[in-house]
């Protein structure tokens, strides 16, 4: 996987090996093939081209363009802040993008690890799946 802001113009043959989970990570994989590039551009990195690029293919030799994708899970921004300080802050009115996405991913970590027992003890999953979405 190439990282977020690397322009690959030429691209025009998006192979999948394995699968992606993250309906995020699988958009912007996708978008890598979707550049276009005049028959210049193409002829700088693949001497043989003929044509402009106009278009890209997509081999999936393993179902990824079939399988489930989930959102992808808020950044943690501010991992070294305490959890009941993050609450304070957005109790006080905090609507910043860092403390906003790193409580809801502190939120979301702590869903994934409780029993159903303590899921019971703090009011049942409906009410904890609203707060973490």
């Amino acid at each position: 996987m190439i990282a977020t802001g690397t322009d690959v113009k030429p691209l025009e043959c998006l192979l999948f090996m394995r699968d992606v989970k993250s309906r995020g990570y699988f958009e912007q994989m996708k978008g890598r093939g979707t550049r276009t590039l005049d028959l210049d551009g193409l002829r700088k990195a693949s001497p043989s081209g003929r044509t402009a690029k106009t278009h890209y293919v997509i081999v999936d030799a393993v179902g990824v363009t079939k399988s489930l994708k989930t959102a992808s899970r808020p950044p943690i921004t501010r991992p070294s802040v305490p959890f009941k300080d993050l609450a304070m802050e957005v109790v006080m009115g905090a609507t910043d993008a860092d403390t906003i996405s790193t409580l809801a991913g502190r939120l979301a970590r702590i869903e994934r690890q409780l029993t159903e027992a303590q899921r019971k003890t703090i009011g049942g999953r409906s009410q904890l799946q609203g707060v973490v979405s």
